[in-house]
């Protein structure tokens, strides 16, 4: 019989299952950034999200402009249990005005909160993943992918330690330039608790 752990099980902060984790991930994930709200900014530039439910209390920090880089942990009565790290860059070719660069960002990154808020707990990281969707603009047409680097049919694997990539395109109506990778995203990370405390 294959195990197949199911819980964490923590001396200090006790009991927590996997299904409940991946539902607040989720949960916190669609409270942040994607829900459109302004993050709180610390002193030292680094925006903020916070989202909490019960016993769990989820945090996405980020810093940079143009390029960020970023952390979500999840904490289960103080104590971390989970955690994503992330690096992005928004680009668009020298051809492209600042005018126009600003707004292909906006409708990038308006394209980008919709597929963030369709997250899933089979894998709670980023889009929906191995699904490609697009968005019909005004100047071209924007495509979003998300993949893992290494895909696996074990479900539990997928949030113990992982790791991926997003991409968006676009394709624009000037035919003079080729679709263009303008978005993409790096993310990592695992669950932050030794093994013996992950119980079947």
């Amino acid at each position: 019989m294959t195990w197949t752990p199911k819980r964490i099980v923590h001396p200090e902060a006790g009991e927590l299952e996997f299904s409940t984790l991946k539902e607040f991930i989720c949960s916190g994930k669609r409270a942040g950034w994607a829900s459109g709200a302004k993050p709180t900014k610390l002193s030292d530039g680094t925006k903020h999200y916070e989202h909490t439910e019960g016993e769990l209390k989820y945090t996405d920090d980020f810093i940079g402009q143009g390029r960020f880089i970023g952390r979500e942990v999840v904490r289960f009565k103080g104590v971390p249990v989970w955690g994503m790290n992330y690096t992005d860059i928004f680009w668009t070719p020298q051809e492209y005005t600042s005018d126009l660069s600003e707004k292909l960002r906006e409708q990038v990154f308006g394209f980008l909160k919709e597929r963030l808020n369709l997250v899933e707990p089979d894998a709670p990281f980023r889009g929906p993943i191995d699904s490609y969707a697009t968005r019909i603009v005004d100047s071209g047409k924007i495509m979003y992918y998300n993949r893992l680097s290494a895909p696996t049919e074990k479900e539990y694997e997928k949030i113990i330690k992982f790791s991926g990539r997003e991409e968006m395109s676009f394709d624009t109506n000037d035919k003079s330039i080729f679709p263009f990778i303008c978005f993409s995203l790096d993310y990592h990370g695992r669950v932050l608790i030794p093994d013996e405390y992950i119980k079947e």
